[in-house]
């Protein structure tokens, strides 16, 4: 009895669809639309499918008549299984964007008879497709699946996508300072070299604006329209000394009616006269607060006492313990004393003779021709002093691109720190969410305890199992979240791995003991003097190499 039921089993042809219909065709191959599939032994396998009745064939593609339990299929396609149901997957389908429509091209059909161009063309038509299909391809790729007996895809028809409107935009005319520095031949970069501030005369063309164009309405395979975007308008404010002159492509150009700075930020274009004070920033003046342009500070900025600039600074005299901040570049022609107190913040370049006990802050690159003494230095671009005397004696300089000095520390071991440390704010963001990410997961394992997620909800009393699913789902998410984050802070690691090799200390005269030199997370305290030396990451070894400039 038992080898009689098994070897029935075995008998069963073709798998799965032989335990719950009898077939009239092969599945291997698709049927048409009205096609008999079989008679239904089983109806657990079968969903409660419809006649199309003059619309749109949808899923499952095929219709069960409940007294006969005939099979019929109501669109071409090829029979499959998905979760425990049978379903047709239509030949023809149409694409999310309503765009094309697709087919799969078949030599023979589910009865063994040759499938015909008129197959597709009214597949097509039920779908309520109003395009013409492109009959050339659809014979050619009929022919191709009878000669090779593979089925073959391809594009019946195309719509067209509407091509939408692009934005106003300002096009800035000048040649602008590197951000970085520039290029050398050997591929080094010199952080020195930035080029000059624009700076222009009246009549020089600063910027033009091109207006926003039409957006083309597309065509979908339904015959609708599709709307396009027209190109929104980006008004420009213009500042002072600038003047607009159309022209005749229909563009708008901008140029400078006086002698100055060009200042271009979004939307808005203006030529910055610079505020000249005579004589020190002191009780004479009171605080100096501009909000366009720039200053030139003719003698000395006072103990106690600010200036800010949305653009640049220049001081003939010193900076004492004074409050500076500026959008642009900083010059301290005399020096900075600031006693440890008040802060210099600037989002370019700083430049001085001297630095002593001060504190200050760039977006670009540091440089003190004099000495830094006792200072707090931290830049996104690169520390020098190679000039004068070039030494740096205590406190600590942290920069990105690279710290080149001539001399570190004291003959009475002064502790100077050296530090190279990358900006990279999307690192810290990323691990930010990754901490976040785990402490939810903890929480949720608390509640949802340990097992797979099938056997955690056969534990669950029914009542709760919604709530436990969705929690199971949540958790499910932030896994694949952790993995997307580990794989972006591996590449962020990585460029940070290869980034530090292009950022060294060099200290071209003296390295006295007790100078720490750190880069990315290595760090070397000199225990004996040293003398014109490089300290380099290498990305290999992940270490700090030493490397003799002799």
């Amino acid at each position: 009895m038992t080898d009689e039921v098994e070897n029935d089993q075995h008998s069963c042809s073709p798998e799965p669809f032989c335990q719950f219909i009898d077939l009239a065709g092969d599945p291997d191959y698709p049927a048409m639309a009205g096609t008999l599939l079989g008679v239904a032994t089983n109806l657990a396998p079968f969903a409660a499918g419809k006649a199309a009745n003059g619309e749109a064939p949808g899923p499952p593609f095929y219709s069960v008549d409940m007294t006969t339990r005939e099979v019929r299929a109501t669109a071409p396609g090829l029979m499959s299984m998905l979760g425990g149901q049978l379903q047709i997957s239509p030949l023809v389908h149409i694409s999310k964007d309503a765009l094309s429509v697709q087919a799969t091209v078949y030599a023979t059909g589910f009865q063994g008879h040759p499938i015909l161009p008129i197959v597709y063309q009214q597949a097509t038509k039920d779908l309520k497709v109003t395009l013409p299909i492109d009959m050339h391809r659809l014979d050619e790729a009929l022919h191709r699946a009878q000669e090779t007996g593979v089925p073959q895809k391809l594009v019946l028809c195309e719509g067209t996508a509407p091509k939408h409107g692009v934005n106003g935009r300002l096009e800035r005319l000048l040649t602008e300072r590197e951000n970085v520095g520039k290029e050398s031949e050997d591929g080094s970069i010199n952080f020195r070299d930035r080029g000059a501030h624009p700076h222009v005369t009246e009549g020089t063309p600063i910027a033009r604006y091109h207006p926003p164009t039409k957006g083309v309405r597309g065509l979908d395979v339904f015959g609708n329209e599709l709307p396009a975007r027209d190109g929104t308008d980006r008004p420009v404010r213009t500042g002072d000394n600038i003047r607009e002159v159309e022209q005749e492509d229909g563009t708008i150009l901008y140029e400078a009616t006086t002698t100055g700075l060009v200042d271009v930020s979004t939307g808005s274009i203006g030529v910055s006269t610079v505020l000249q004070i005579a004589g020190d920033v002191d009780m004479t003046t009171g605080n100096i607060l501009v909000e366009t342009g720039s200053v030139h500070i003719k003698g000395t900025i006072r103990s106690g006492f600010s200036v800010t600039a949305a653009s640049h600074i220049i001081v003939d005299g010193v900076v004492e313990s004074a409050m500076v901040t500026c959008g642009g570049d900083l010059e301290v022609r005399g020096g900075i004393t600031m006693e440890g107190r008040n802060l210099i913040r600037t989002g370019g370049t700083i430049q001085a003779a001297y630095a002593h006990d001060a504190v200050l802050e760039a977006e670009g690159d540091v440089s003190i021709n004099g000495g830094i003494i006792n200072s707090f230095i931290t830049t996104k671009g690169a520390i020098f002093a190679t000039k004068g005397k070039g030494i740096v004696m205590g406190g600590s300089l942290i920069a990105a691109r690279g710290i080149d000095i001539l001399e570190s520390g004291s003959d009475m071991g002064t502790q100077t720190a050296l530090t190279i440390a990358l900006d990279i704010p999307e690192l810290d963001t990323l691990t930010r969410e990754q901490d976040a990410i785990r402490r939810q997961q903890q929480r949720l394992d608390q509640w949802l305890g340990s097992g797979t997620p099938r056997a955690i909800l056969l534990k669950t009393p029914e009542g709760d199992r919604r709530i436990v699913a969705e929690m199971l789902r949540v958790r499910a998410r932030l896994e694949e979240r952790l993995k997307e984050i580990h794989t972006e802070l591996g590449r962020l690691k990585a460029l940070n791995n290869h980034s530090l090799a292009r950022s060294p200390i060099t200290i071209r005269k003296d390295a006295h003991q007790g100078t720490r030199i750190k880069i990315g997370d290595r760090a070397i305290r000199l225990d004996k003097p040293n003398f014109a030396v490089k300290y380099q990451w290498t990305p290999q070894e992940r270490q700090v190499q030493e490397i003799s400039l002799i």
